[in-house]
């Protein structure tokens, strides 16, 4: 299985769990005004660089609603989460880890997954 197909699992599981997640990219794109594609070349009018997430960036980010503390009773309050997702076997590269530590160490849920049921695990439990 692909890990694209992986991540359109995961985006289906956390919306059916109730939370909001979105694919995120990275690194960098161009866009501009199609002007030619034969299927291995694309033309571009006033093509302009795009720049997309910083490289390590988790594929999938989101926020799930939390009601917190007594004297907060009532009051909703979003945690963010951040999710790697690598195929079965695979592990996150360096700069994929660093990403998940700096946005653990901001009080997101953050972590690496194979599949939509650890996503959906890691994102309710913690």
């Amino acid at each position: 299985m692909r890990e694209s197909d992986i991540q359109s699992q995961i985006l289906i599981a956390l919306s059916e769990a109730g939370h909001y997640a979105l694919r995120v990219n990275s690194g960098q794109a161009w866009g501009g005004e199609v002007l030619a594609h034969d299927g291995s070349k694309l033309l571009l009018a006033h093509p302009t660089k795009i720049m997309l997430a910083p490289p390590g960036t988790s594929d999938i980010i989101g926020c799930k609603s939390v009601t917190i503390t007594p004297e907060m009773v009532g009051r909703v309050v979003a945690v963010m989460f951040a999710v790697e997702v690598k195929r079965p076997g695979e592990k996150p590269e360096k700069h994929q880890e660093r990403y998940l530590a700096l946005m653990r160490s901001r009080g997101a849920v953050a972590g690496w997954v194979t599949s939509a049921e650890g996503a959906v695990e890691l994102c309710q439990n913690k």
